[in-house]
């Protein structure tokens, strides 16, 4: 038995060789927000620019810190004939473990937790302003063909709480603010090229 526990050591040691590592990671996002809002479906898509920097210790410990940003639209139930155009930003952070992380890849698991903020408008006769707080695990796997160059695809999946105001014309020369509480899933696949150093 114990000879065993020391294969089965030696095979996870070798797999993820003990070895610091961080890295840069350029490339796009295309997150799709499907929430509830006033108890009617409110769904964002976006495609933006993304970038963060990870770092892996020795021990497979991992942290990173991103951003996302770019143009975006929505559908919001009932107004179906309005194309919200706008954009968005978001920013988060994470903590978690890699499981993997050699020489030539890495795979990691972090909890990460962040906000977003989404802003539209319809031919300035209807605006919307969305913000939310969001927690949840992203899954992130590199490749590396050189040793400071590779690809990155993440993957992240989080619940989403936060509000959304809404402001259109009720006359001539007025206008009226609704806010709402919004909340669902946000789904936030991610792709690009890893910087590793």
């Amino acid at each position: 038995m114990k000879k065993l526990l020391t294969l089965v050591a030696a095979a996870v040691f070798s797999v993820s060789a003990v070895f610091a590592e961080s890295a840069f990671h350029i490339g796009a996002a295309i997150p799709v927000d499907a929430l509830s809002v006033n108890d009617h479906s409110f769904t964002v898509t976006g495609f933006d620019f993304t970038a963060d920097f990870t770092h892996i210790a020795d021990a497979g410990f991992t942290w990173k810190i991103g951003f996302d940003a770019g143009s975006a639209r929505a559908e919001m139930e009932g107004f179906k004939s309005y194309d919200l155009d706008g954009g968005n930003f978001a920013m988060d952070a994470g903590f978690g473990w890699s499981f993997i992380h050699n020489e030539k890849m890495t795979l990691s698991l972090t909890g990460d937790i962040g906000f977003d903020i989404f802003s539209a408008s319809y031919n300035s006769n209807l605006e919307t302003f969305t913000f939310l707080f969001y927690i949840g695990p992203e899954v992130s796997f590199t490749f590396k063909f050189l040793s400071h160059l590779g690809v990155f695809a993440n993957v992240g999946l989080y619940y989403a709480t936060g509000s959304t105001g809404m402001r259109y014309p009720t006359g001539s020369s007025s206008n009226t603010t609704d806010t709402y509480d919004a909340s669902g899933i946000i789904f936030k696949p991610k792709f690009g090229i890893s910087i590793p150093f």
